[in-house]
């Protein structure tokens, strides 16, 4: 069983994890705490979604990016930010 998410661990701009109306918002907040370099869990708990869900989107994206790699997915949505 995982602990509340506490107001500090909750992404700000995703209040409560309410994503209804905007499909993609969830989307790219997971893609952008992939890039941060956030676990699943981490990720669940700061966009109030199940770990199944981000899994999933994860999954969506991954096919979206023609990649297999959560590595992968991070270097062709942010080529600009690789390190050398």
């Amino acid at each position: 069983m995982t602990a509340p998410v506490t107001a500090s661990e909750r992404d700000p701009q995703h209040p409560g994890g309410d994503h209804r109306g905007s499909p993609r918002r969830p989307l790219s907040g997971v893609r952008a705490a992939v890039a941060a370099g956030h676990t699943n869990t981490q990720i669940a708990r700061r966009l109030g979604l199940s770990e199944g869900t981000v899994r999933t989107h994860l999954e969506n994206i991954y096919g979206r990016l023609h990649v297999s790699s959560r590595t992968a997915a991070v270097n062709r949505a942010f080529p600009d930010q690789t390190a050398v």
